[in-house]
């Protein structure tokens, strides 16, 4: 899965949570989150989990 502005990111997947920090070389921080929130939801939904994790999304601006 690709998001345009993201140049790394880590992704954790627990029972209950999914934790996603994600480095954004351009393009609005808060656009990306919104983008990656976006592109994970539909990765989560194609699971069909009977109890689907909540997503928590984090970013943070990188310049090198």
């Amino acid at each position: 899965m690709r998001v345009p502005g993201v140049g790394a990111a880590h992704v954790m997947v627990g029972r209950h949570r999914i934790k996603a920090r994600a480095d954004v070389r351009f393009r609005d921080p808060r656009q990306v989150k919104d983008d990656l929130t976006a592109v994970l939801d539909e990765e989560r939904d194609r699971l069909a989990l009977a109890r689907p994790p909540r997503i928590a999304v984090r970013t943070r601006r990188r310049t090198r």
